[in-house]
């Protein structure tokens, strides 16, 4: 996966900063409102600017204590946990800043291991806020899980665990419909979660909550979440292929794909998606043998009809 500045699910999709909301930390959300609006690039740049530009500097030492001064200044822990996030998610735009200049390779690697760190920290600390079942948690949980899996060669196994974690607080306290929620189970199906099962009752239960996300996608929020759909159920059914259980790879493939056919022009995006996912399954056609007549008779009418309306040949 490239690097992007903020890939963290802190800023999936963040509202734009009031002017005068830089200055203060952001009060605690209500129970329905969507953790990942509370703290915008603005504000959080502004909440660490200080210590951040010490790490910046190489300065390590003189930024941990800076970033200890603000917490030990206050005794609310929201606004703790909150100064957490923000060292830990600008550590990492620091990190994305430096990356590409090759004097400052050991600099940009130091902020990003930094930024770990902290990212880890905050999770403690809306826990100790809130408890462990909150949107803040799983906002944080998620927020550490992709920045962990950025920042390594081979993702470890902890990441899946951390998503996991996330997406259960976010089905109990947020609801299945959520887009917080859908977008982390969209997460979980690209890294294999669920696995194919031979359980026709699991089988079914992966089809209704597709349809179930489809709605949820094709929202206000479709430009974003019809490629994710897409490329998130694509990845389901090229399990259940690989698992030798092609009538159920077939039918949530079909699924997705024709769910799609009416939202291209509602998504930039989605036709490079339609592309990429289309590849995905084709090499794993190839790895299981799968022959040309099941694949023009279940998919080529569907995929053809797709990539004429995105006008690739």
């Amino acid at each position: 996966m490239g690097a992007r500045k903020i890939i963290l699910a802190v800023l999936i999709a963040i509202s734009s900063a009031q002017s005068g909301l830089a200055q203060t930390p952001p009060p605690a959300p209500a129970e329905s409102v969507e953790t990942k609006d509370r703290l915008s690039p603005d504000i959080m740049e502004d909440l660490v600017r200080a210590p951040v530009t010490l790490a910046s500097d190489g300065k390590f030492a003189q930024a941990r204590a800076a970033l200890e001064r603000q917490l030990e200044a206050t005794d609310d822990g929201l606004a703790r946990a909150d100064l957490l996030t923000s060292f830990g998610v600008e550590l990492y735009n620091a990190h994305l800043a430096m990356a590409h200049f090759e004097d400052q390779g050991s600099l940009a690697n130091a902020l990003a291991q930094e930024s770990l760190v902290y990212l880890h920290r905050s999770i403690a600390g809306y826990e100790k806020v809130f408890g462990r079942r909150h949107p803040l948690v799983a906002l944080a949980l998620h927020s550490y899980a992709d920045a962990l899996e950025e920042l390594s060669k081979e993702p470890p196994p902890e990441v899946v665990e951390y998503l996991k974690q996330a997406y259960q607080i976010r089905l109990e306290t947020l609801g299945p419909n959520n887009d917080e929620t859908v977008a982390n189970g969209f997460s979980l199906l690209r890294r294999g979660v669920p696995a194919a099962s031979t359980d026709p009752k699991e089988f079914d239960a992966l089809l209704a909550r597709a349809a179930q996300d489809f709605e949820v996608a094709k929202g206000p929020k479709r430009s974003e979440f019809l490629p994710r759909f897409l490329s998130a159920y694509t990845s389901a059914a090229v399990r259940y292929l690989l698992a030798g259980q092609r009538k159920e790879a077939f039918r949530l493939r079909i699924f997705a794909l024709e769910s799609i056919a009416g939202q291209l022009d509602e998504s930039p995006e989605l036709c490079l998606s339609v592309v990429v996912d289309n590849s995905e399954w084709a090499d794993a056609a190839r790895q299981v043998g799968l022959s040309a007549r099941e694949t023009e008779t279940n998919l080529d009418p569907i995929t053809a009809a797709l990539l004429s309306q995105c006008a690739i040949p």
